[in-house]
């Protein structure tokens, strides 16, 4: 006959099933927290959805908040990881142009195929930040960024830590965002981007992107002493 602490051991959940329960629950996380928005979503509708109850996000993630970080860190990295950055930059030898055309269509890609309800997560959170945003970028988003700034720098003929460098990225990131942000039944000017095939779009944001650099590669040398 089993004695007491063998008993009590059996019940205890295994590392497997613990494993389990945490990719559950960030997953239902990620589809309320894109459906509602992070005030919105309640973390009983978030574990009920995972199975599961609250105190399981209080120990997985130690609340809301703390899910909430790891939700981010989840949907951005399904939409464009850091390996795929470094991997189309690392690629043979391309021009500026196709570098770019090809960082936008991998963005373009991702942020349409499956899983891309995620994206408006993250877009919200860009537009609207809570508190979770800062603890996003300096655990997961700012080497991401940085990557980004240094190519974007390197083409415009500039210092990657100048901060034109981190203006010119946000010029050339927003048309994307916003085209992906919106349906292609928006009524707004965004309309004639959002519906745009993958390849068409990539190339439309590409020429966009260039022509921005070109300027600023032009005022970078017309400065040099």
């Amino acid at each position: 006959m089993p004695d007491s602490k063998q008993m009590s051991d059996s019940k205890k959940p295994s590392r497997s099933d613990g494993r389990k329960t945490r990719e559950a629950i960030l997953q239902s996380a990620c589809e309320i927290f894109a459906e509602k928005g992070y005030a919105a979503a309640e973390c009983g509708r978030i574990a009920a959805r995972a199975g599961t109850g609250i105190a399981s996000i209080n120990y997985h993630f130690g609340g809301k908040q703390g899910l909430y970080v790891e939700a981010l860190i989840r949907a951005h990295s399904q939409i464009i990881s850091l390996q795929t950055i470094r991997h189309i930059l690392e690629a043979a030898p391309q021009s500026p142009y196709e570098t770019i055309r090809l960082f936008y269509l991998t963005l373009i890609r991702a942020a349409r195929g499956p899983g891309h309800e995620t994206l408006r997560m993250f877009i919200r959170e860009i537009v609207s930040p809570t508190p979770a945003l800062r603890e996003f970028f300096e655990r997961s988003g700012n080497e991401k960024l940085f990557v980004l700034r240094s190519l974007i720098a390197r083409f415009a003929a500039i210092d990657p830590h100048d901060p034109r460098a981190g203006q010119l990225m946000a010029l050339i990131m927003s048309p994307c965002i916003l085209a992906l942000a919106l349906d292609s039944d928006n009524p707004g000017p965004i309309r004639s981007l959002s519906g745009l095939p993958d390849e068409e779009l990539s190339r439309v944001l590409a020429r966009n992107a260039m022509a921005i650099l070109r300027d600023a590669a032009d005022r970078s040398g017309k400065e040099q002493p």
